[in-house]
């Protein structure tokens, strides 16, 4: 739907956001962020240039709107609108209301530019890169509401570099998750067979440490998950 969405973005519209970028602190620390995100997820998604979309996704990071937007005057709009509606329509809201209002829903927009700019790092090789943007991802939304599909590209990039263990963590995180708004089935059985080769390859650790026993538990546990999640 993402790429379906840039796809018909018009050649005014374009025009606009990059007028936009251009205007009076539209290079960073500005409120613009929402124009270069918008210009360089269409960079991404439909040019296929995660070069330059990496810059413009840089400076949207930079902007006020996208880093802080519950102190920008227009910042609802990065709120998640079925849970605002879901808090406004109660007489009275609590303090835990406003605090995951102010600092989880106003932080999505912000989130979602750092899962795209780990997805071009990692479509270029970068994968470091893309690890250190998963990380500030984590710090912005917390891992309870990082999306299951966005756990398993994290994971499987540490499985790439061999970060096996760290791996293991998330793919877990995503199996141990019931089918929620976070959370599919589809992941369910990425995270499993992630699982089953990231055990396989600490098995094979253990082997050549001399740990056969730890090698036999983990190869087990690498069959059992691929066992009940993909068959």
């Amino acid at each position: 739907s993402g790429t379906t969405m840039m796809t018909m973005m018009k050649d005014d519209t374009q025009r606009l956001c990059e007028a936009a970028t251009k205007s009076r602190g539209g290079g960073g620390g500005g409120t613009c962020g929402w124009a270069w995100a918008a210009l360089g997820k269409q960079l991404s998604f439909v040019n296929g240039n995660d070069e330059d979309a990496i810059v413009y996704l840089q400076k949207a990071l930079r902007c006020s709107d996208v880093e802080n937007p519950n102190d920008d005057f227009l910042g609802v709009f990065y709120s998640d609108p079925a849970t605002a509606k879901a808090l406004y329509t109660r007489t009275t809201l609590t303090n835990d209301d406003n605090e995951n209002t102010n600092n989880n829903n106003y932080r999505e927009e912000c989130g979602y530019v750092w899962s795209e700019l780990a997805n071009c790092y990692c479509r270029l090789g970068k994968y470091s890169a893309a690890v250190r943007a998963y990380k500030s991802l984590h710090e912005v939304v917390g891992e309870e509401n990082i999306r299951s599909d966005v756990l398993c590209a994290w994971a499987q990039v540490e499985l790439d570099l061999g970060l096996y263990d760290e791996a293991v963590s998330k793919f877990e995180n995503v199996l141990s998750a019931t089918t929620t708004a976070t959370s599919s089935f589809t992941s369910h059985t990425i995270a499993a067979y992630g699982q089953g080769t990231a055990m396989l390859a600490i098995a094979r650790r253990d082997v050549g440490e001399g740990k056969f026993g730890m090698a036999l538990t983990h190869l087990k546990k690498g069959i059992n998950s691929l066992v009940n999640g993909l068959l």
